[in-house]
């Protein structure tokens, strides 16, 4: 497929397997999706003359630090088979790079979040914290569940450094120039400041207006307690620094292109209190809403 595509001047590799409790299930899934289907890809690339890669690689590589915020030059100890299998890719790319195969940039990201109005966070299934507090609030969950309730952080829940997609995009285009003087790069991309499960879940209500019925559950195989980002590599050899990911930020970009994306959720936002007090007639309406005659069915736009 890379052949068909021509002359590359640089290659930027998203494509992986992403849930550390999923590579805990069935962790071969997670060894020949992100490793070996890499390893084929860096061989093409080669073939055809690319010479500058981007690997979106992750915080997963670390595993369960208790030290925040945890810098570049810490070992990585994955604590999944999926951080493993971004970190065999890492190690594989410092192979290429240092036999003169391949120029690489390794972005650890920590955790890409918000959107823009045409494109939204979309999992399938969904497992990612803020769109599923989004669904609750847009009537298509009746409930969020959080992964453990007994931490050691101030409030017992899960601690994650949230960064915009629209910032993970600008580090991306400094790293492809980047690549232009250095060989191998290995960069974290975060804020540096960490936000609890249960704060996430605030900052959805607060933005929206809604409330979110929140249940706790046992904690879920491969989750390390925190990750938060330090170090001054992107800073150093990117020129980059968040802009956009202050938390609301993260959480109000992220609401707007849910409602982008899906109009009809606004139909459920309007008719929620009516169908709790007159079941028949709203439900009616509602259905009549989303009807495939409607505009606001319930489904993407088109072309997205």
């Amino acid at each position: 497929m890379a052949g068909a595509l021509g002359p590359l001047d640089a290659c930027v590799h998203f494509a992986a397997r992403i849930e550390p409790s999923e590579s805990m299930r069935v962790p071969e899934r997670y060894s020949v999706n992100n490793v070996a289907a890499s390893l084929r890809l860096f061989e093409s690339l080669i073939t055809i003359g690319c010479e500058r890669l981007l690997f979106s690689s992750s915080c997963a590589v670390y595993g369960n630090q208790t030290q925040m915020p945890i810098d570049e030059d810490r070992v990585p100890a994955p604590h999944s088979p999926y951080g493993q299998s971004k970190l065999m890719v890492e190690d594989a790319l410092g192979w290429l790079a240092r036999r003169g195969r391949l120029r690489s940039a390794s972005l650890r990201y920590f955790n890409a979040a918000g959107g823009t109005a045409g494109h939204l966070e979309r999992h399938r299934p969904e497992t990612h914290l803020i769109p599923i507090a989004l669904e609750v609030v847009t009537g298509r969950r009746d409930h969020l569940d959080i992964f453990g309730g007994d931490y050691p952080t101030r409030d017992g829940t899960c601690v994650r450094d949230y960064v915009h997609v629209s910032d993970l995009a600008d580090a991306h285009a400094r790293a492809i120039d980047a690549l232009g003087s250095h060989d191998q790069l290995t960069v974290n991309l975060g804020t540096g400041t960490g936000s609890t499960n249960l704060e996430v879940v605030d900052a959805v209500s607060a933005v929206t207006g809604r409330p979110i019925d929140v249940r706790v559950v046992q904690r879920r195989p491969g989750d390390p307690a925190e990750a938060v980002a330090g170090g001054s590599r992107a800073a150093d050899l990117l020129g980059w620094a968040p802009e956009r990911s202050t938390l609301r930020e993260v959480v109000a970009d992220a609401w707007t292109a849910s409602r982008a994306q899906w109009p009809s959720a606004s139909v459920v936002l309007a008719l929620r209190g009516s169908i709790e007090r007159e079941p028949l007639r709203s439900a009616r309406g509602l259905a009549s809403a989303m009807s495939p005659r409607s505009d606001s069915v319930l489904r993407p736009r088109a072309g997205s």
